[in-house]
């Protein structure tokens, strides 16, 4: 793993070269070179250790421009410093970096220190965070290093074995948005350990070429990072080859470095590439300045404004993928591009027009970095699909510590759980339920109860003026002058926390005035209010409305106007959920000097019964049955809404 003293060391040599008063581009060119001298060693290119040498033996004064002496001979693929200044304290620390074994340290910790080097800022306008290998494993282990496992499994003759070692040699492994190549770099290494298994009673046993692992980078640093470590990685090798097999290390071959092109990957023709596995984490972006250019192509230009910047990639590698039904592929995406209205515009074309299968996913899970100024709050997918519909898909969780689990299922849709494909639309379905509506926030001052009472005194209108904040997180009301404003009716914050078994909603009887932090369903009645109040509308809210980091957001247009209403209600069918629904708000009356936020993040007991017989009596609408979960009230509402709104059974 990277996340250890190696690559804190590094950082920390960052900070002190930075405060030395090098500028930031030197100080990325200074590490990337140390590391590479550091591996020319370790791996044979340098005769014995000249570079340890001369930062044990040189004065802080001397060091730099000793050090430029002897890059200047080193292959070109990195830029070299302009100038370095170096103090007593920076040189020290260089000198701990000597006592490192660089032999144990994997080549891609070269892509930490560039990412460790960046600014957030230069982060987020790249939308490029460096992997952690943790996260790359789970790309690239389920998709081709288990496989390889599987294949090794039990007793193998001589011949199915040297078949297996050329197979090994010949996987060709794409990143289309390599960055500094740890994909690229544990493909090939995770092959090659397999290529070492199989090694057994062949007689010319060679390390993997870097020549069929393949990537693409808008980055010239980045692609030189990449080429840099994939060279540094096959020389390592070749060196545990040359000691295991007792053979002579060959001649030092530039050219193994890779297939890295630095090039725009939504423009270029991935057909030029042969690949096996497509694997990578496209830019974590959304409405890039670059969309208008390159996703127009790949997108309606309504959806091209509407996705992320990885949705391209996503739908590059399906087109891949249909041409080349032999590759898989398998990305690391923010969970958005699984979310919201987000879905209709990637998965879709994807599934039905490229006739992808979703064969293994994990659903959504924290970012974490192994680098320190790399603490982005996002939550990530894994989503990999091919042209071959394998019969046993598993859909992977991680827990909050960390660990991962896997569940068998027969299908995986593009919300990635095993429910019936379902694409939800903004026309909604062609019902006549109320209307939901966002209002912008209002012009006239917000005024206390003490004030609105003044107001009134003296002839002025006023009505209560309801946002997210004073409707959950406070008990204090505010008010407006104004002579409009809505009456019995609902109000949904935009925003609510996942941890909240129901999503709070309040009805007024009241005139309001709302700000643009909730939604209001004005001259509605008990009844709808009860419908959006129960389980069933929370499960459908918890599948199909987006996130704000894990925070529910809440959608008119994709979430309300696509719920499937039950059908044929009766007349007291509806009365029994009004009284239900009033049963609830007359309860919350007994917690009315509390939040409301506060008090459906732990439901006093009486007021979860409440709310359970409503959900009963919700769900008795959908059907006779009682749901004992999500999974249930799911199965049903996408069922109906299919039915809903193609008008079949």
């Amino acid at each position: 793993m990277i996340k250890d003293k190696t690559l804190y060391d590094l950082q920390n040599l960052v900070r002190k070269l930075v405060s030395d008063k090098n500028s930031i581009d030197d100080v990325r060119s200074f590490l990337l070179q140390l590391i590479f001298c550091f591996y020319c060693e370790e791996s044979g290119i340098f005769l014995g250790k000249p570079f340890t040498q001369l930062v044990l033996n040189s004065e802080a004064s001397s060091f730099p421009s000793r050090f430029m002496q002897l890059i200047a001979s080193l292959p070109p693929f990195m830029d070299k410093p302009q100038q370095l200044f170096l103090s007593e304290d920076t040189h020290h620390a260089m000198k701990k970096l000597c006592r490192i074994s660089w032999n144990d340290v994997n080549p891609s910790i070269m892509g930490a220190v560039h990412q460790a080097a960046l600014s957030r800022s230069d982060q987020r306008a790249t939308g490029t965070h460096y992997t952690s290998l943790r996260n790359v494993h789970r790309v690239i282990d389920k998709l081709l290093i288990d496989k390889l496992i599987d294949q090794f499994s039990g007793t193998k003759s001589a011949e199915e074995i040297a078949v297996l070692y050329e197979q090994l040699g010949k996987i060709s492994v794409f990143d289309p948005a390599c960055g500094g190549g740890n994909f690229l770099i544990e493909s090939y290494l995770g092959l090659s350990a397999m290529r070492l298994i199989a090694s057994r009673g062949i007689s010319s046993v060679k390390p993997l070429s870097t020549r069929n692992f393949h990537g693409l980078e808008l980055s010239e640093e980045a692609a030189c990072i990449c080429r840099t470590a994939l060279f540094a990685t096959a020389r390592l090798e070749e060196k545990r080859y040359a000691k295991q097999f007792k053979t002579p290390l060959s001649p030092v071959d530039l050219s193994e470095c890779g297939d890295i092109r630095c090039i725009d990957a939504l423009n270029f023709d991935w057909d030029k590439i042969s690949a096996d596995y497509i694997v990578g984490n496209p830019p974590f972006m959304f409405n890039h300045k670059e969309q208008s250019f390159s996703q127009t192509q790949l997108f309606a230009d309504s959806a091209s404004a509407s996705v992320d910047y990885s949705a391209g990639w996503i739908i590059k590698a399906a087109q891949y993928c249909a041409a080349h039904p032999r590759t898989e592929c398998a990305f690391l995406t923010t969970n958005s591009v699984c979310q919201g209205s987000q879905v209709q515009f990637i998965w879709k074309p994807v599934t039905d027009k490229y006739k992808m299968h979703i064969n293994w996913a994990y659903k959504s899970f924290r970012w974490v970095s192994d680098i320190s100024n790399s603490k982005i709050d996002l939550s990530c997918v894994i989503t990999a699909f091919s042209a071959k519909d394998m019969p046993d898909k598993q859909l992977m969780t991680v827990s909050d510590d960390g660990h991962d689990s896997a569940r068998t299922v027969s299908h995986i849709n593009a919300y990635l759980t095993e429910y019936d494909d379902i694409y939800l639309y903004p026309e909604g379905l062609d019902d006549r339920r109320p209307t939901m509506l966002l209002r912008r926030r209002t012009e006239t001052p917000i005024l206390t109860r003490y004030q609105a009472e003044q107001r009134t005194e003296s002839g002025l209108l006023t009505c209560r003026f309801i946002t997210a904040h004073n409707m959950l997180a406070t008990t204090m009301r505010q008010y407006v002058v104004t002579n409009g404003g809505y009456s019995n009716s609902i109000v949904i914050p935009r925003h609510s926390s996942e941890k909240r078994k129901y999503v709070p909603l309040i009805y007024c009887k009241e005139r309001i005035m709302v700000n643009d932090s909730v939604y209001i369903i004005p001259n509605t009645d008990l009844f709808v209010f009860g419908l959006l109040s129960s389980s069933m509308h929370n499960a459908w809210v918890r599948m199909f409305c987006g996130r704000l980091d894990m925070r529910i957001r809440y959608s008119n247009i994709l979430c309300y106007k696509n719920f499937p209403f039950p059908e044929d209600i009766t007349t007291e069918q509806k009365k029994n959920i009004a009284r239900l629904a009033a049963r609830v708000l007359e309860l919350r009356m007994n917690y009315k000097d509390q939040p409301l936020g506060n008090v459906y993040n732990d439901l006093p007991p009486e007021l979860l019964l409440a709310h359970i017989n409503l959900d009963k009596a919700v769900e008795r609408l959908y059907g006779e049955q009682l749901f004992y979960n999500d999974d249930g009230r799911l199965k049903v509402l996408i069922k109906l809404f299919n039915k809903q709104r193609t008008g079949s059974p």
